[in-house]
């Protein structure tokens, strides 16, 4: 019994919820941990204002308050893990 109550405990601890949400960072416009071409595609649909899972706090990489094209390549060139700019405003809320 105290052995299971331990193995019931120790997997709690390791697994997250799942309704863990990922805090955003700078270019990953579907909030899924990880930039790629995909987060990329999402800041160009935003730039040229068709419907877009890409938040200004997240996708407007070179804080100029706006999503561009140039914000999509950047993003595409972090997917690709070349030089990019990323410098998002406040992307977790916080001041």
């Amino acid at each position: 019994m105290r052995c299971a109550l331990l193995v019931a405990v120790a997997l709690l601890l390791a697994c997250p919820p799942v309704h863990a949400g990922i805090i955003p960072f700078c270019g990953d416009a579907n909030n899924d941990g990880d930039i790629s071409e995909s987060d990329a595609a999402a800041a160009l649909l935003a730039a040229v204002q068709l419907p877009s899972v890409c938040p200004i706090q997240v996708c407007d990489v070179n804080a100029d308050d706006r999503i561009s094209v140039s914000d999509a390549v950047n993003i595409l060139l972090n997917a690709a893990i070349r030089p990019s700019i990323d410098e998002c405003k406040d992307v977790t809320g916080g001041n």
